[in-house]
């Protein structure tokens, strides 16, 4: 739905995709399906997956800095895992 150009926003096979899409999720939420994977929350292993890392000093080891593709669950159970970057420390500098 993000990628559909601003001039075809009124067009009704748009606005039927954007009602199709409204659906479902409003069907996944009744049904307990949610989204995980935050930015800004700490890295679980059986919740994400982490397809990169990235060194950062402003933000603590483990973050998750970026969703790349969100994750779902159906109470504790993982349909699929957040795929994330997430962050470590850099790497010390040692002087020549």
């Amino acid at each position: 739905m993000e990628a559909a150009p601003l001039e075809l926003a009124t067009h009704p096979w748009v606005q039927g995709l954007s009602l199709v899409a409204r659906r479902l999720t409003k069907q996944l939420d009744q049904l307990g399906v949610r989204q995980i994977g935050t930015p800004g929350d700490m890295f679980d292993p059986h919740w994400h997956e982490a397809i990169t890392t990235e060194a950062r000093s402003d933000v603590p080891e483990g973050t998750i800095l970026r969703v790349v593709q969100p994750g779902y669950v159906l109470g504790e159970r993982v349909i699929r895992p957040a795929q994330v970057v997430v962050a470590h420390a850099p790497s010390p500098v040692s002087e020549v």
